[in-house]
């Protein structure tokens, strides 16, 4: 064993001086036939090791950040996976983050396919490019996964003594979001199609060639390692802390659910949640929302879909996938200048309600959106309120509490979207 430890030390020393040699200037094709020379393979933990090693020697991971995809590069052929590793049950949360990872490649596919018609200068329809920005709004969820991994994977790492991606990735997907939020904001300068598409497409492309490098990076390193380093209670906190954050266009499986932990008396008497005038635990809470014959979805502070209410009385269905997305890509792209000017002016104070209604067959949908404040008028997020008020428009004379033989309002009437009975 102390041969084999000493071994791998080696080489990750020598992996080490191999990098040293691309940082100082040295041609990317003879530094990689000089590492295949020297060391002939490597795994996923002994870059980290090299990676963790040049943090700790005083590289910033700004500059890091700078040099991994040239790290990705020159590793490519000598890079190998440890053989023997057990399938994942479905849902296990490496599994999900690869899941993410596969839909976010086919994201990054639909996204260039919808920028082949906008390479064509002569053709200015806005269609193409509204076809090409909702393509890529939908890549926009990739800030979901970044936040899971960062909030709870790379943390879990760095109490097993590998602290390097903690530091390093966080940069990266920085880097990666701004890229991200450069072209969205020059798909919004495009909108009605006379924008310079040349722009547009170059940063496009620059964002997603970035997505892939990091998709590859944890595919091939980060969570090679994170599976052979944590241990099952990680993956169980993980797993339990992760629906806070959301999913990234796909939904977990559901063969790994580990069994909850158990419920002591004290847990049960400090359930219930102090509001302002009264409390309640998080059952009756739930309860309580899923009852109401209304739509309720609370947008944060940070415009991320915190919450919504469930239940069979909803007048738009609404999916666990959307928890965390930036509520500006849950919308049709006509609509997001329109959403983020009404959650400015909430921010700003300039305004407290915005009010829609759409008429839908029998439904009649009242929808109104309210600024959330604290005690202090600190804005806090913003309220969508959605009911079907068309029974309540043919209301007429009065109905008492007593008059209990005039049966009108009924779960069915709400449930079914019919008017009065």
């Amino acid at each position: 064993m102390s041969e084999a430890i000493d071994n791998q030390a080696r080489r990750v020393e020598t992996l080490k001086s191999v990098v040293l040699r691309l940082h100082r200037g040295q041609d990317l094709d003879e530094v990689r036939q000089q590492l295949r020379d020297t060391v002939e393979r490597t795994d996923a933990a002994e870059i980290l090791a090299v990676e963790q090693q040049l943090l700790a020697d005083g590289l910033t991971a700004a500059e890091l950040s700078s040099w991994s995809d040239l790290h990705l590069d020159l590793l490519r052929g000598i890079l190998v996976q440890r053989p023997g590793r057990a399938a994942l049950p479905d849902g296990h949360p490496a599994d999900t983050f690869r899941q993410e990872n596969a839909a976010l490649r086919r994201a990054v596919a639909d996204v260039r396919e919808a920028l082949v018609p906008l390479r064509d200068e002569r053709e200015r329809d806005a269609v193409p490019v509204l076809r090409a920005r909702h393509a890529f709004h939908l890549l926009m969820d990739v800030e979901k996964h970044y936040r899971r991994k960062e909030k709870l994977l790379l943390p879990a790492l760095a109490r097993h003594g590998l602290d390097g991606p903690a530091r390093l990735v966080p940069v990266k997907d920085e880097e990666i979001l701004a890229l991200l939020g450069r072209a969205a904001e020059l798909f919004r300068q495009n909108g009605a199609g006379a924008g310079p598409r040349a722009a547009l497409i170059a940063a496009v492309e620059r964002s997603l060639a970035a997505v892939e490098r990091m998709i590859e990076r944890e595919d091939d390193v980060l969570l090679p390692v994170a599976l052979d380093t944590l241990g099952a209670d990680d993956w169980v906190a993980i797993w339990r802390a992760s629906s806070a954050f959301g999913w990234c266009l796909v939904q977990p499986g559901r063969s790994y659910a580990p069994a909850p932990p158990a419920k002591t008396e004290s847990d049960a008497t400090r359930g219930a949640i102090e509001l302002a005038a009264g409390r309640l635990t998080a059952a009756q809470l739930g309860a309580l929302f899923s009852a109401l014959p209304v739509d309720l979805t609370f947008v944060d502070a940070d415009d991320r879909v915190a919450f919504f209410n469930e239940g069979s009385l909803r007048l738009f269905s609404r999916t666990p996938e959307i928890l965390g997305r930036k509520v500006q890509f849950c919308h049709p792209v006509g609509s997001i200048d329109l959403v983020d000017r009404i959650l400015n002016e909430f921010r700003s104070g300039e305004r407290d309600v915005a009010e829609f209604w759409i008429e839908l067959g029998e439904r009649f949908a009242h929808i109104r959106f309210f600024a959330v404040r604290d005690d202090d008028k600190r804005y806090l997020g913003a309220l969508e309120f959605v009911q079907d008020i068309a029974p309540l428009k043919k209301l007429a004379g009065s109905r008492r509490l007593l008059d209990e033989n005039d049966a009108y309002v009924t779960g069915a009437t709400y449930r079914h979207g019919g008017g009065a009975q």
